[in-house]
């Protein structure tokens, strides 16, 4: 959460510290509050459309971004303070422009001549853009009128999950009206300097962001399970009616019909159920390539696993220990130990009150792991180094902290010739015969009741807002299923 709450005020203290190195104004010669209004507005503006672009760039849930916010979840959080920072600026804003023509209304002030409008050439940007202020000027109050209606909605705990799934999006309707109101009523000055080249690329993602939601290629999961319902005219070895499943790197998988390559979809067996499938083929493949193909756990072994209580960390304890393998687990709690310890961990070691690498060399007899399944990246990085035995190999596969340190090769012949590596799991089922044999042995492990799956709750489609708020709350246990 630090994380997340520094990198709020270090986006919103940058800028404001680039507007103010940008912004020529004397304000030593400012006086009277029609001489500020200006001033503040732009300074409002920037920020409003600033932390706007930001908010419906994280909208999309880039993945580049989630291992350094530490997970969706705070990617989420800090998605809903933007939101309210943009209302609030954005009120700001409105206030600053309207209020002084109220007070002159109820004769608080007087307003000063204006001085001439300043002339461009008539084919130029600059007057193009004064010809059109009048426009942007309406177009940006009734947006603003319609995304503060529709952010305080979004902040109504009561309003119903499947309203607010359907009128969040019209945020980005009131965005990209936002983005020409700014694009005009920016000073044309700024668009020159390193401020306009940041506010161009943050309204350029912004709109790039705002289309995907219109379009809706925004929470489109990468595995589900369904059945064929038409194939091409050569597609072999699948009919209509068989029940499939598929994990793919794109995404696309919220939604009721979607055309997949033949070669990208496994059969289910009758002992699997399509929820099952849905809940498995991501974590599940990613266990299988773990254990069977990066290093080959085999009886005897000793096994470390990180984030043990996780989806993916629950998987491996389960099949490690099918294959004979001694584990040991490193959750963060008491609860999660219980749980891990309930799917098969032998023995549990908590991060942060245990010394991590103390604990292992005590349970293997000062020998080490064999092999240490770190999906946690930066922060235990160096300590499962340590945990290895000679010869033993560390798998760095997720950066839930942060991208793991860059280290010498001598730090591998230090530990005793220790393997390093660094996985993905669409490169191991690249191949078709790959994934249909990786998802065959999956499946196998669920038949023979070897791998529990534990579907938490259930969604319908439609309600795919109210499980991602629920799953910013943390309200969620186990596998979300989202029902057609």
């Amino acid at each position: 959460m630090n994380r997340v709450y520094r990198g709020f005020w270090v986006f919103l203290l940058a800028l404001s510290g680039l507007w103010w190195l940008v912004d020529q104004t004397v304000w030593s010669g400012l006086g009277g509050l029609f001489a500020w209004r200006p001033v503040l507005m732009q300074y409002t503006g920037v920020l409003g459309i600033g932390v706007m672009s930001l908010a419906m760039i994280l909208a999309v849930r880039p993945v580049v971004l989630e291992p350094w916010l530490g997970g969706l979840d705070k990617m989420y959080r800090l998605h809903k303070w933007l939101g309210i920072s943009g209302l609030t600026l954005s009120i700001s804003h409105w206030l600053i422009a309207q209020g002084p023509k109220w007070m002159v209304g109820w004769g608080w002030l007087v307003r000063p001549a204006r001085g001439p409008r300043p002339q461009f050439p008539e084919d130029s940007l600059q007057q193009f853009f004064l010809n059109q202020r009048g426009l942007a000027e309406g177009i940006g109050e009734w947006a603003f009128y319609a995304a503060a209606a529709l952010m305080v909605l979004a902040l109504v705990k009561r309003f119903p999950y499947r309203q607010f799934f359907k009128t969040h999006k019209l945020l980005a309707v009131t965005y990209l009206a936002l983005v020409l109101h700014s694009v005009v009523l920016l000073k044309f000055d700024y668009w020159l300097s390193p401020l306009g080249l940041v506010m161009a690329a943050l309204m350029a993602a912004g709109t790039g962001a705002a289309l995907m939601v219109l379009l809706r290629r925004v929470a489109a999961e990468r595995k589900a399970a369904g059945v064929v319902a038409a194939i091409g005219r050569k597609v072999k070895g699948l009919r209509v009616g068989d029940r499939v499943a598929y994990a793919l790197p794109s995404a696309g998988a919220y939604c009721d019909v979607r055309n997949v390559a033949a070669a990208r979809l496994v059969k289910l067996p009758k002992g699997v159920k399509d929820e099952t499938a849905a809940a498995i083929m991501l974590k599940g493949l990613t266990a299988h390539y773990l254990v069977r193909r990066t290093y080959r756990v085999k009886k005897g072994d000793w096994v470390l696993v990180h984030a043990a209580a996780g989806g993916v960390g629950l998987l491996l304890i389960q099949w490690a220990r099918a294959l004979g393998a001694r584990v040991i687990g490193v959750v963060g709690s008491g609860e999660k130990a219980a749980l891990a310890k309930r799917h098969g961990c032998h023995h549990t070691l908590l991060s942060g009150r245990d010394d991590i690498v103390a604990g292992v060399k005590a349970l293997t007899k000062g020998a080490g792991v064999h092999v240490v399944y770190d999906s946690v990246g930066k922060d235990t990085f160096i300590e499962s180094l340590d945990c290895l035995r000679p010869l033993g190999m560390m798998v760095t596969y997720g950066n839930a902290s942060g991208p793991p340190p860059a280290i010498s090769p001598l730090e591998l012949a230090k530990r005793g010739s220790i393997f390093l590596t660094r996985p993905s799991l669409f490169a191991y089922i690249a191949a078709p015969a790959d994934l249909a044999a990786a998802a065959r042995e999956l499946f196998g492990m669920v038949v023979k009741r070897k791998l529990r799956v534990r579907i938490g709750q259930r969604y319908a489609l439609a309600d795919a807002a109210q499980a991602h708020r629920d799953l910013e709350a943390r309200r969620t246990t186990g596998s979300t299923v989202l029902v057609p």
